[in-house]
């Protein structure tokens, strides 16, 4: 068997910011748009010997390519009164429209290259009861080239040089070339090349025989080794990147996983037992077991119920429990030293009110090894309508409530005040000059540690849309059309136990982390 898939998205939301401007208050809408493209080929075999034994072959080829762009969300600079620029004598506040930058752009291009060869078979248990089995080993081939570029330290870069100045007459200056001012911004390559061998195990079949049924069952067993080498280059400011420019050396990592997990499917009501008010009824329990590297194993949870009242129409529920380590990038990516000027003109310090930020603060980043695993809860209610008049269609519509503790995210430099006041220890420091032990307040930074950490929860919820239609099959194969509208209501987070909950969804309460509100897919399969 010969299939291709190929599938596209795009999104685009709008987000609210607010400031103070001169002339009062103000509110604007600014627009993120994103898109991804993948396309897949995918050849099978499958030898059956008898009706009990099998052997099955794969090779997957697949390739996609994500594009990402958005305005800046910085609505205001502060400029000090030491600044030349400043011709009030104190420190004011200039608050910027976002679209005076290009906007910060992000893409990735992705190629895999997988095999898969095992055997599967059937066993009878007595009765009218089987076992199904499979065994398979796979290997997996992955290239990941991530680029990223961000204007915001352009513009910083811009202020501390002398090219940039907010109080001058713009209509009597020409703009600066584009080429020109992409010399400003930070730009970062990052090359990630990664294997993964697996081992697997599946069992499903039916247990014992109910009033209502037969109890259904299904055990899933992995042992898996991940090897990834990541290198990462990143141009300083003034200076053009090319993928071709020097590397950050990389080491390769590794790591290994075992699991396993079990489901239960338990009959309450059959079609065969009917009532008026109810077609059929049935339960689903579950755990696992995830156990990789240093970190300690974790059984989540599994529950699920269906009823269906219709044979049309069904009624789901579930609740389930995850465990996410961090993932090779997050906690071995090589670390790289990055100079950054000119950000004594935009930020100041929390811990030292009133004091500029130096000239010059070296920025790191890379991996942390201290990463501690996520954690999550999920509950999920929804309907599922499959048309007997209409065959192959399905429409499906869920809400969902997500829980998260230990979320993983990057301090982030747009983030500075936040982890000077919540992250301290990736703040280095100056020693205290007489000055600063007098007023009682550390010394100047002088490093940013812009590393991937721990915050202490997420919330967020929403409702899911999907349709999806096959089409009749035909000698030549089969057409799926699939198609899928995420409306996102909530994501509130907490950067530690004692911070406010900041919303990146409603901007009159926090400008945050940008989330997309709404987002949708759809995709073409040839089967």
């Amino acid at each position: 068997m010969l299939r291709w898939c190929s599938s596209a998205a795009a999104f685009a939301s709008t987000l609210g910011t607010t400031g103070a401007g001169i002339d009062g208050q103000y509110a604007r809408k600014i627009l993120r748009h994103g898109r991804t493209e993948s396309n897949a080929v995918v050849a099978a075999q499958h030898e059956l010997f008898g009706e009990r034994l099998g052997i099955y072959a794969e090779l997957t080829w697949r390739k996609s390519h994500a594009d990402y762009s958005a305005p800046n969300r910085q609505p205001s600079s502060n400029i000090l009164a030491t600044n030349r620029f400043n011709p009030f004598g104190r420190t004011v506040t200039v608050y910027w429209d976002s679209t005076d930058l290009p906007d910060d752009q992000q893409s990735s291009d992705k190629q895999t290259l997988r095999g898969v060869l095992g055997l599967k078979g059937r066993l009878t248990l007595g009765g009218a009861r089987t076992l199904n089995w499979a065994i398979d080993g796979s290997t997996d081939y992955n290239t990941d080239l991530q680029w990223q570029k961000n204007s915001a330290a352009g513009m910083f870069n811009a202020l501390g040089q002398g090219i940039y100045n907010p109080f001058r007459d713009f209509t009597a200056v020409a703009p600066m070339a584009a080429d020109e001012a992409e010399k400003y911004f930070t730009t970062t390559w990052q090359d990630v090349n990664s294997r993964i061998d697996a081992l697997n195990l599946r069992l499903n079949g039916d247990l014992l025989d109910l009033w209502a049924g037969t109890a259904r069952f299904s055990i899933v067993a992995e042992r898996r080794r991940d090897a990834t080498l990541s290198q990462q280059r990143s141009g300083p400011e003034g200076a053009y990147v090319t993928p071709s420019g020097p590397r950050a050396p990389g080491v390769w990592v590794r790591r290994y996983y075992a699991g396993a997990g079990g489901e239960l499917t338990i009959p309450l009501l059959s079609e065969r037992q009917h009532r008026p008010w109810l077609h059929s009824a049935e339960v689903s329990l579950g755990t696992r077991y995830d156990a990789e590297g240093d970190y300690p194993h974790a059984i989540p949870a599994l529950a699920a119920a269906k009823l269906t009242f219709l044979r049309d129409f069904a009624v789901r529920a579930s609740y389930a429990e995850g465990f996410t380590p961090p993932t090779t990038n997050d906690r071995t990516l090589a670390r790289v030293t990055q100079p950054r000027t000119g950000t004594s003109l935009a930020l100041e310090d929390p811990l030292r009110p009133g004091q500029p930020m130096p000239d010059l603060v070296t920025q790191v980043l890379g991996g942390n090894p201290g990463l501690q695993p996520e954690t999550s809860t999920a509950r999920d209610l929804g309907v599922v309508f499959t048309p007997r008049f209409v065959p192959g269609l399905s429409l499906n519509a869920s809400y969902f409530r997500i829980t998260k503790n230990n979320l993983i995210r990057s301090s982030g430099q747009q983030d500075f005040s936040t982890t000077a006041l919540y992250f301290p220890h990736y703040i280095l420091r100056d020693a205290p000059t007489a000055a600063d032990t007098a007023a009682g307040r550390p010394g100047a930074a002088n490093t940013f540690i812009n590393i991937a950490v721990n915050v202490a929860n997420v919330f967020t919820d929403g409702i899911d849309y999907r349709l999806r239609y096959d089409l009749p099959k035909f000698w030549w194969g089969q057409l799926r059309w699939d198609g899928s509208y995420t409306a996102t209501k909530r994501f509130d987070y907490r950067i530690t136990p004692a911070s406010a909950v900041t919303s990146s969804i409603n901007a009159q309460r926090g400008t945050g982390f940008p989330i997309v509100k709404a987002k949708d897919r759809k995709s073409t399969r040839l089967n």
